[in-house]
């Protein structure tokens, strides 16, 4: 079934619009069911494309930091294939690593390692007592990591002042159709899962706006009146200002191909 608002949008008009189907893993799946169309809401939702870097820290601080960058470098040429994986080779390469730390009774990585463990007795990290004690710190040799993408998230916000009961109706309805197909449905003792969205704008915005990949939505906050300072419906007692907010998550990562589509 078809659902819009509002009942006189003019053809020529641009507008959004929301499908459901089922869910079934990433990208969803099935075709869509039912179809709500709204107008184009001013501004339109703020989409971002969040990716997670974090830094090192102190990882490869001082010379310990400088053994552990060894170690890891080594271990990522059998990974990446650049080196043949010998269990042997690579035993060795480690005991002998192992045992030039332990059995550097002078050296700078015995002193750092020393300084950390005073430092934990104090309640400070090595770099903090190294800054308290002798105005100085390792540098850190901070790098960046890439932990990988997040799923882009964004909300659709719509105020509706409907001219008539009936336009209040369509909007009631709209609501409980988002509502109903994003929870779940009863099947026992298990739940089937919600439906997830596919959404798109229409008109002549829709070559200039983003796309969007299927949604779920997660979320939807229903106000009524909002802004009004005193309570007004119209005779049926429906309310004469319906603010609705819809937030929505994908369900598939953006990469570098999608770029210039979405």
């Amino acid at each position: 079934m078809s659902m819009r608002y509002p009942t006189d949008r003019p053809q020529s008009a641009d507008y959004v619009s929301f499908q459901h189907v089922k869910y079934s893993g990433r990208g969803g799946g099935g075709g869509a069911e039912g179809g709500i169309v709204l107008y184009m809401p001013a501004p339109a939702p703020a989409v971002s494309n969040r990716q997670r870097w974090n830094n090192s820290g102190e990882t490869f601080a001082g010379p310990i930091g400088q053994f552990k960058r060894n170690l890891a470098q080594g271990g990522s040429d059998v990974i990446a294939g650049t080196k043949d994986f010998n269990v042997d080779d690579f035993g060795k390469d480690l005991t002998g690593a192992l045992e030039r730390f332990q059995g550097t009774k002078v050296g700078d990585m015995a002193r750092m390692f020393g300084q950390d463990q005073l430092a934990r007795a104090t309640g400070m990290t090595g770099q903090q007592l190294m800054s308290v004690t002798r105005g100085e710190i390792y540098n850190p040799n901070l790098e960046m990591f890439y932990e990988g993408p997040d799923l882009r998230d964004f909300d659709f916000s719509f105020q509706c002042a409907p001219k008539s009961s009936a336009d209040a109706q369509a909007i009631r309805q709209i609501i409980m159709e988002f509502k109903k197909w994003s929870s779940p449905e009863e099947s026992g003792d298990k739940l089937k899962l919600p439906h997830v969205w596919k959404i798109s704008y229409g008109g002549k915005a829709k070559q200039y706006y983003n796309k969007f990949k299927t949604a779920a939505l997660t979320n939807i906050n229903v106000q009524y009146n909002a802004g009004i300072d005193s309570h007004m419906t119209f005779t049926d007692g429906s309310p004469i200002v319906t603010g609705f907010t819809l937030s929505f998550t994908e369900t598939e990562i953006i990469t570098r191909k999608d770029a210039g589509r979405y």
